[in-house]
Parts: structure tokens; C-alpha cells; sequence
């Protein structure tokens, strides 16, 4: 399978090392131009400590980056799956996938990796609607297996199927999601982030409820995880 990927910042390279470890050829791009340039030799940065480690061999870190080909918009074109994860506005989202389906052959999905946005909202300015799907992956993307599957009210079947299959055989754990704010995860999260702010206003620190959180079995706190996450991304999927 041929998949695309459309930002080059934190979650999309994630995204991109994700199915370029598991095989796939990945044609990734980013609207700025340091992006694109420096994204071979930050997968490289990310990939290394793992070989350090003994967690990964050379080989496979050279097939992993051998994977991986930067291009621009138009190297999409063949691609059998896109996958964007640009910022987290509408208008951005939307004339993205519209240029994108330009490009793409009929058969090919779209999926936003959004974590605040409605999945039926993007859609509503597409041609065909049928072929786009949430695929929502959680930071950092090439360490945490979930990844949140949501269709909206005309996702055909079939895509839903195939971008299980692909995302399955990177070695996810894909779950259902409706269409909701939040989705599953982000919703279950609220208090948890929440209840941390509220100890962090009434004086606690945070040393003291994170190290609590770890002793749960938790394997970050909740004010380390706003900070991993981004305080911006996690505002707003409030």
C-alpha cells in the first residue's frame, strides 16, 4: 500500500514512521518548505536512540527511512490512503481535502487525524464524502497503539474496512468511534486533565499528583501529558 501523509510536524512524521516501519511506502508532504527539508533526518533523530537501545536494528531503521519519500502535493497522487494532520481549523482541513481529492484516484481514502473537529463537518464541502473517515492517532504516535476509527453519516463500509486493515497491519489497536466531541479518548480524559488543573489552582504541585498517578499505574501524569500533547491541542479538544 502506498500511503500519504500531509504535515510534517509532530504527529504527522509519527504517522509517517508508522507505516513506513511497517513496510508501507510513505509520500508525506508539508505546506512549509523547513518542514519537508528536515523531516528525512528528524525520523532518522527519532529512529536512533531505538537502535541505541538495542530496541532496533540498523537494518530495519534503513528500511524504515528508505520508506519514507518527501514530495509535494502532486506526489500523492497514487496513493491508496491519505492521512492529514495539519492544524486544527475547519477552512484549513477542508480546502486541503479538496485539493487533495483533485489528485487522487477514485478508490483512494481520506482520513483526518483531528482530535477536536467534527468528521461530517470536514466533509460537508467534499465531492465525495463517502471516502473520508476519522483516523485519529494519539502522541507519540509511533509509541502509543491505540488510534480511534470514525466514520460520519455517509462513510462507505468499504473504506471503513480497508483503513482498519491498513492501520491494523502497522500493528494498531483500531477501536469505533461515533462522531462526537471528543470521540472516546479525549472525552474520557476531560476530568482527568481537568481534576489535575484544579489540585494544580488550589495549591497542590505537581510533582505530588503526577508521582500519585504513576503509583496508580498510569505511565505519565496528567499535567506531563498537557505539556507532551501541546496545552494548545488539548484546549481544544475541551
Amino acid at each position: 500500500m502506498i500511503i500519504g501523509v500531509v504535515g510534517l510536524g509532530t504527529m504527522g512524521l509519527g504517522i509517517a514512521q508508522v507505516f513506513a516501519a511497517a513496510g508501507h511506502q510513505v509520500r508525506a508532504t508539508d505546506a512549509m518548505d523547513p518542514a519537508r527539508a528536515s523531516a528525512p533526518a528528524r525520523m532518522r533523530a527519532a529512529l536512533e536512540p531505538r537502535v541505541a537501545k538495542g530496541a532496533l536494528t540498523a537494518g530495519a531503521m534503513a528500511k524504515t527511512l528508505a520508506n519514507l519519500h518527501i514530495g509535494d502535493l502532486a506526489s500523492l497522487a497514487p496513493c491508496d490512503m491519505v492521512i492529514e494532520a495539519i492544524l486544527e481549523t475547519l477552512p484549513a482541513k477542508q480546502a486541503l481535502f479538496a485539493a487533495v481529492e483533485a489528485i487522487l484516484g477514485p478508490t483512494a481514502i481520506l482520513a483526518t487525524n483531528t482530535s477536536s473537529l467534527s468528521v461530517s463537518q470536514i466533509a460537508r464541502t467534499m465531492r465525495h464524502p463517502e471516502r473520508l473517515l476519522g483516523l485519529h492517532f494519539f502522541n507519540p504516535a509511533p509509541a502509543m497503539k491505540l488510534v480511534e476509527l470514525i466514520p460520519h453519516a455517509t462513510t462507505a463500509p468499504t473504506a471503513l474496512t480497508l483503513a482498519r486493515q491498513i492501520t491494523e497491519s502497522a500493528g494498531k489497536t483500531v477501536i469505533a468511534s461515533p462522531d462526537r466531541p471528543g470521540f472516546i479518548v479525549n472525552r474520557c480524559a476531560r476530568p482527568f486533565y481537568g481534576e489535575a488543573l484544579a489540585l494544580l489552582e488550589e495549591g497542590r504541585t505537581q510533582s505530588a499528583f503526577d508521582a500519585a498517578m504513576l503509583a496508580a499505574g498510569y505511565r505519565i501524569g496528567p499535567l506531563s501529558l498537557i505539556d507532551l500533547i501541546g496545552a494548545d491541542i488539548n484546549l481544544a479538544a475541551t
